[in-house]
């Protein structure tokens, strides 16, 4: 693949992980979400747009393109799908910024549709991917957090809803107790800030050898065990974030294909493990950000 097509195709996916960010702002549905839903809709949109432009060597007079200056020239080679429907979004993005207009939940779930399907066919005909096949693994930097979760959106691309969740979940293991060893930083984090003098002195030493009943001895290293694992447990959390539902969400769904109690709706499915896609990667995405996972 040609430095110029990578580039083209990373930041495809760059406007697709934006598109995906609307959606979840979009769900949230307060006032200020759904701004943010019209906002990287929007860009996302854009970023399109100018990779189109970048394939045919379209270039602006000015320094960067204006948005309709960007569809006018596009037009000139080839008609651009659903052309009113993103228009009508920038037109709405304008006055959402420039005015402080609360975009209607109708206006957000139409353009969030709109905006999907004009991936879809923009991807097909100007570039030659399928949009499940444009895979946001690709933005992260650890080679085997990445192959797993390259695995993981070709499961789910092939329709393999509850192994890509399972696959998601393997990486998610990796990336906690391997690649960024969480719990162990969380261990630390524990021991200097959220834990006393006097209790580091008690689980540090074996105070059980204070005691002379085996089964008080058992007790007493039984709950010096429990203690630091909820330390560290309590400190981990704190590395998720904003990411702490959708943690405890994804690990529902874990629970709920182990004991095999996951609903067997296709679109359900497709939905559940979409998410979990989504929050894995992001989740990494993140870390890596935060210098807690290397490549």
């Amino acid at each position: 693949m040609s430095s110029d097509r990578e580039n083209i195709i990373r930041r495809l996916i760059l406007a697709k992980q934006l598109y995906l960010v609307g959606c979840k702002h979009a769900f949230n549905k307060n006032k200020i979400n759904r701004m943010l839903a019209i906002h990287h809709f929007d860009n996302a949109v854009e970023i399109i747009l100018k990779c189109i432009a970048s394939k045919f060597n379209i270039t602006s007079k000015r320094k960067y393109f204006y948005f309709e200056e960007l569809i006018e020239s596009i037009k000139k080679k080839r008609r651009i799908p659903y052309e009113d429907e993103i228009k009508s979004l920038h037109d709405l993005r304008n006055v959402v910024q420039h005015n402080a207009e609360i975009p209607s939940l109708e206006s957000i779930e139409r353009h969030e549709n709109n905006v999907l399907n004009f991936m879809k066919e923009v991807l097909r005909k100007f570039f030659n991917y399928n949009y499940e096949e444009l895979f946001l693994s690709q933005l992260i930097e650890n080679n085997s957090i990445k192959e797993m979760l390259n695995e993981a959106e070709r499961l789910f691309a092939k329709g393999k809803y509850i192994e890509s969740i399972a696959k998601c979940d393997e990486a998610l293991t990796m990336a906690v107790f391997d690649e960024g060893n969480i719990v162990h930083k969380a261990g630390l984090l524990t021991g200097h800030w959220g834990v006393s003098k006097k209790v580091i002195k008690v689980l540090s030493e074996d105070i059980s050898k204070e005691y002379s009943h085996p089964e008080v001895k058992k007790c007493i290293k039984q709950l010096i065990g429990v203690i630091k694992n909820l330390g560290m447990i309590l400190s981990s959390t704190q590395f998720l974030d904003e990411y702490r539902m959708e943690f405890l969400k994804h690990k529902e769904r874990i629970k709920k294909i182990t004991e095999r109690k996951i609903s067997s709706d296709v679109l359900d499915l497709k939905k559940e493990a979409e998410t979990s896609l989504n929050f894995v990667i992001n989740l990494v995405l993140k870390w890596e950000e935060e210098g807690i996972i290397f490549s």
